[in-house]
C-alpha cells in the first residue's frame, strides 16, 4: 500500500449511531444525507487531521479485526474510494 494520505472533508452535520453515522454534506446549492457503516465512520474520525493509509489499515484491523478474504491494504483502499466518490475524503500524496 502506498503511503497516500487520507483527510476527511467538512460536513455540515452528524449524527453517531450504533452501527454507523448518519452526515450530512453541501456542496454548492446541493446537499446529501449519507448513512456510512461503523468502519466508515472510525475512517472518517482517523482522517479528521489527515493519516495514512497504512496507519487506516492497521487501526481499522485493531478495531474490527482482519477481512475473512483479501487483504487489509485492498478492503481499506476499497473503503476510501468509496468515500472520495462520495466527497467525504481527499487522498493527497504521501510525503
Amino acid at each position: 500500500m502506498t503511503d497516500q494520505v487520507v483527510l476527511s472533508t467538512q460536513v455540515v452535520d452528524q449524527l453517531d449511531v450504533d452501527d454507523g453515522a448518519v452526515i450530512l454534506v453541501e456542496s454548492g446549492d446541493r446537499a446529501r444525507v449519507l448513512k456510512v457503516s461503523a468502519m466508515a465512520r472510525t475512517l472518517l474520525d482517523l482522517s479528521q487531521g489527515g493519516t495514512t493509509m497504512s496507519a487506516i489499515g492497521l487501526e481499522l484491523s485493531a478495531r474490527f479485526g482482519a477481512p475473512s478474504d483479501g487483504s487489509i491494504d485492498h478492503a481499506v483502499r476499497a473503503l476510501v474510494e468509496e468515500l472520495a466518490r462520495q466527497g467525504l475524503v481527499e487522498v493527497l500524496p504521501g510525503g
